[in-house]
């Protein structure tokens, strides 16, 4: 988890709400060109089994007043799958990567390492409208980005395939713009 303040900190405290005595998060190295100090570390690392409640935070200015603390809901399954969603919105032209290796291959690891966020993935072959599910692992919040024995991360493509559509279905509804993929073949047309 990642804090940001519009006021320069020179200290940052959290806790789970209610639970014992403020941590401070330490420091980077790093100077603040605005306290001329050394940044305060704006992360903190949750355990994976963390539950959903409110985390408080509280951060010293840069006079040395305490400011805070500021109460902040957290919940983990919502954050992985909106930080995934941002991950596969900023890497959409990695969706999907081909090599020839016996043959024309289409690797969807990408996918399946972000697949959390997705709720439908349709593939399209040779089509500029994806017409095919793509079976996708379901997701484990314990372990989101695994990928285990088994799961479907290629499959082999006719030899003259063009190019590959791919549609996102995200969990929260809404649709991903459909993106076109080229192989490396090339059409003499």
């Amino acid at each position: 988890m990642t804090f940001s303040f519009a006021d320069p900190t020179i200290g940052i405290s959290w806790r789970m709400a209610g639970n014992g005595d403020f941590r401070e998060t330490g420091f980077i190295d790093t100077l603040d060109p605005r306290t001329r100090k050394r940044m305060p570390n704006p992360s903190i690392e949750l355990p994976p089994d963390a539950q959903a409640g409110t985390i408080e935070v509280r951060y010293v200015d840069a006079s040395g007043d305490m400011q805070g603390p500021f109460p902040i809901k957290f919940d983990p399954e919502a954050a992985l799958i909106r930080d995934q969603r941002k991950i596969l919105d900023m890497t959409a032209t990695s969706w999907l990567s081909f090599r020839q290796f016996n043959g024309l291959l289409v690797y969807y690891s990408h996918l399946v390492s972000y697949r959390c966020a997705i709720r439908e993935a349709r593939i399209g072959i040779d089509t500029a409208v994806p017409d095919r599910v793509l079976k996708l692992p379901p997701c484990d919040l314990r372990d989101p980005s695994a990928i285990t024995a088994g799961m479907l991360l290629y499959e082999k493509l006719p030899p003259a395939t063009q190019f590959m559509s791919v549609e996102l279905t995200y969990r929260d509804g809404s649709v991903s713009e459909v993106k076109s993929f080229r192989t490396a073949n090339r059409s003499n047309n």
